[in-house]
């Protein structure tokens, strides 16, 4: 750990950004990509209710996974 680990910093800055891109710029969808090996990423992108959309193979690189995120309609029905 590098000292600032677990104290919810990336999970704030992630929620932020996302309720930027919705409301300040009026995105309608939003993807993370993500390499299939960063657990902490995959981990942050689950708990904000991103599902794996697909799988994305690289030649000679780890594969990347598509995490779709909750559309604003869904985030406010509570989906």
């Amino acid at each position: 750990m590098n000292g600032f680990e677990g104290r919810g910093y990336a999970r704030e800055a992630a929620i932020r950004a996302r309720a930027c891109a919705y409301d300040t710029l009026g995105w309608n969808e939003i993807a993370s990509c993500i390499y299939e090996g960063n657990h902490s990423s995959i981990r942050l992108a689950e708990r904000m209710g991103a599902h794996v959309e697909r799988r994305m193979k690289r030649d000679g690189r780890p594969d990347m996974l598509v995490y779709r995120h909750p559309s604003p309609a869904e985030l406010a029905l509570g989906l």
